[in-house]
């Protein structure tokens, strides 16, 4: 059964993974790992921010530039 704890639960495993992705320097696993995670948070209102994962997208993007 999907409980509320569950998803909380996987959101951060997804958040745990995409953290690593991001200190290992790569960038684009931690983009797919940050949009999974959005997508539970999203389908599943939890929450509509994370600060530590937006940041993770705001230093990817100051890479990119």
């Amino acid at each position: 059964m999907v409980t509320k704890e569950v998803v909380i639960r996987d959101f951060k495993n997804i958040k745990a993974k995409a953290t690593k992705y991001f200190r290992d320097g790569k960038y684009e696993k931690c983009l797919a790992t940050i949009e999974a995670a959005a997508f539970l948070a999203n389908n599943f209102n939890l929450f509509y921010v994370d600060e530590a994962l937006e940041e993770m997208v705001r230093k990817i993007g100051e890479n990119y530039i």
